[in-house]
């Protein structure tokens, strides 16, 4: 104590011994534990009852041990004794008695939740371990139908939600919001419920816009479907049923006459009369727009079956024609096929096609001439006659070498003075009844005319003599030549510039698509490949001297192309380009070689000029072409060609050919 007083007095802690601290048993208890200990082991292997222990040793058990040298274990913290019960969980989850994922964060649980907890995961691993194989089986059985019957819930509930999704103009928005609630909880409760009467209503409106679209009235039913209801596009749709059906009460037309052009033309009227209406009413109806598509739909369906009138009539007349062509009876099938399906520009490609292989037929055959007036294309513009232009034409027409279409007037005179269009279209006109009402000076004056600025004057100039009458007759003739020497210029300047591949597979019948890089149109292909037709028809036929084609072909080209020469039925496929130079030709001969054969896909490598004394039908386009210096001799699509011979020009294959 005195020593502790010091320490205090020093500000120092006090000692925390003691000189007289016992730290041991005395030798004498250790004795008698040794002892009794001993006693009471050889009374346990005699099998008599142990020794009554005495009460220094039940109240001093720990020193006791001490003195047989056994250590006494530390008392256990709770600490201690939760860390033991978790391993033993651990223990029953490595033995597969309890789900990986149920002791998860016990540690963190406080102490009376722990203890919940753990007897229950101890009960639950002890009944799983007194499961047998079956029950176990069972169980995982039970567990996973659970797990599928709660992913199947969730499943059809999001299915159902996302379908919703293209009716929200039409279902409770309440009950979408609802049922987006449920899935975003997860309550499955809720998204069962609520999965099966939205599913039977969206059943319902799935029917509702099926009949719509099957309807074929209103345009593009999905697009419209989201903005409008199903119940406003059904008011547009039922208003529209009731007026055409008064349409076809009053004589103003039918869908089901589609045979009848005049009764589509007047339906055509109708609708557009609609279409305008609709844009009339914006202020009155909110879905004005739907009508106004819808019924510009309807009069584009009309004026779709008008444009099929001419092809399936000259189709139904190719196939009154009595040949035994195999490739003509395939055109025919292709074309009726292209009817069939709807293409109308593959259909027409076939009719222009097997129109121009009726001729060669024909020709081949000695019943009619190659080109015939009455086999002209439908672009052809009202007023013009069209008459095979029988002047010879020797060497290219000896006019300046200049380029025509660097100013379109130029080529527009070119293309009246060259051809025969004013002379057969006014002299047509002369014998009609209009015609004849007019002086016959008058005609002669109008054929005297040399360019399109001269024809215009001496129109302007009759007006005063005539009536207006009378002149209404003659300026729907003048008009249209006019309009003619514009196409034929623009055809034959596209055939020699970027759209010449395009108008030789329209021409053909092949399938293609126009180039809309280059702002071509299937429209623009049928115009220029039927003008240039007409424009070599009108114009003075080549008979100036030895023209040559050039083209790469491979093995098998050659070699089938050689065999329709032999044939007599050579195919330049669509109007073709010759040259009267030889090194024009042989330069495309090249063009190619090394490339693939379009046809049979083997290798190019044959560079093949084709060589003519003349042509049945073919004239020189060097003035109109962008590359004048090309000496072209432009044939026609119908031309035929036969093989006299073939002969090796050093790298060159040249085969001499003359027209069927």
């Amino acid at each position: 104590m005195e020593s502790d007083t010091q320490r205090i007095l020093d500000g120092q802690p006090t000692s925390t011994d003691s000189v007289n601290a016992v730290t041991d048993t005395p030798k004498e208890f250790k004795a008698f534990a040794r002892q009794f200990q001993a006693k009471n082991e050889e009374r346990e292997r005699d099998g008599r009852r142990p020794l009554q222990t005495p009460y220094f040793v039940k109240d001093n058990k720990g020193y006791y041990n001490q003195g047989l040298g056994i250590k006494t274990p530390k008392p256990l913290t709770q600490e201690d004794i939760n860390r033991q019960r978790i391993q033993a969980l651990r223990q029953s989850v490595a033995k597969g008695l309890l789900p990986k994922g149920s002791i998860e964060g016990l540690e963190t649980l406080p102490q009376a939740e722990l203890d919940q907890r753990i007897a229950f995961l101890q009960q639950r691993a002890d009944a799983h371990a007194a499961r047998t194989p079956e029950d176990v089986q069972r169980i995982k059985d039970a567990w996973e139908a659970d797990k599928n019957r709660k992913r199947l819930i969730r499943k059809k509930a999001d299915g159902i939600f996302k379908v919703a999704q293209d009716f929200r103009t039409d279902i409770d928005p309440q009950t979408l919001q609802a049922l987006e609630d449920a899935i975003k909880s997860g309550d499955l409760t809720a998204m069962n419920r609520m999965t099966k009467p939205l599913a039977h209503e969206i059943k319902g409106l799935q029917d509702r816009l099926r009949a719509i679209k099957q309807a074929e009235i209103l345009d593009n039913p999905e697009h419209w479907h989201s903005v409008f209801s199903l119940n406003d596009l059904q008011a547009v749709q039922t208003a529209m049923e009731k007026r055409l059906a008064d349409f076809k009460e009053w004589g103003y037309g039918d869908f089901a006459l589609d045979t009848d052009l005049a009764n589509l033309q007047k339906l055509k009227t109708k609708l557009e009369n609609q279409a305008y209406f609709a844009t009339q009413s914006k202020d009155k109806y909110r879905t004005w727009e739907v009508a106004h598509d819808s019924w510009k739909k309807l009069a584009d369906k009309a004026q779709n079956l008008i444009e099929w009138q001419p092809i399936k009539a000259e189709l139904a007349a190719l196939q009154g024609f009595k040949t035994k062509s195999k490739p003509f009876a395939d055109m025919l099938a292709k074309a009726q096929a292209a009817v069939a399906g709807g293409d109308k520009n593959l259909a027409q490609s076939l009719v222009n096609a097997a129109r121009a292989k009726m001729a060669s037929l024909q020709k081949k055959a000695g019943k009619t001439a190659a080109v015939n007036a009455g086999d002209l294309a439908a672009s052809k513009p009202d007023g013009v006659t069209m008459a095979n232009n029988t002047k010879a034409q020797g060497a290219h027409l000896s006019v300046s070498n200049a380029y025509y279409l660097n100013n379109p007037d130029l080529a527009r005179t070119y293309v009246m003075q060259h051809t025969n269009v004013v002379e057969t279209s006014i002299k047509a006109f002369a014998n009609t009844k209009e015609g004849k009402a007019f002086d016959p000076a008058d005609i002669q004056a109008i054929l005297a005319c040399d360019t399109p600025k001269k024809l215009a004057a001496m129109a302007q100039e009759l007006q005063r003599k005539y009536d207006s009458g009378k002149m209404q007759a003659l300026q729907k003739v003048l008009d249209g030549i006019d309009k003619e020497f514009t196409l034929m210029a623009r055809a034959v300047d596209s055939f020699s510039f970027q759209w010449d591949y395009e108008i030789r597979a329209y021409q053909r019948g092949a399938e293609f698509t126009p180039r809309s890089d280059r702002g071509h149109t299937m429209e623009g292909v049928k115009e220029r490949a039927e003008s240039l037709e007409r424009f070599i028809q009108a114009s003075p036929k080549w008979n100036g001297g030895t023209t040559y084609r050039g083209m790469s072909l491979s093995q098998k080209d050659l070699d089938y192309l050689t065999q329709l020469l032999k044939n007599g039925d050579g195919d330049m496929l669509g109007a073709a380009s010759w040259s009267t130079e030889s090194g024009v030709s042989e330069g495309f001969a090249i063009s190619k070689i090394g490339q693939t054969s379009e046809q049979f896909g083997d290798k190019l490598i044959y560079p093949v000029v084709l060589q003519t004394a003349t042509h049945s039908s073919a004239t020189s386009i060097c003035h109109l072409s962008k590359f004048p210096h090309e000496m072209e001799v432009l044939g026609t699509a119908a031309e035929r060609w036969k093989f006299i011979k073939m002969e090796r020009k050093g790298e060159y294959v040249y085969i001499i050919v003359e027209p069927v």
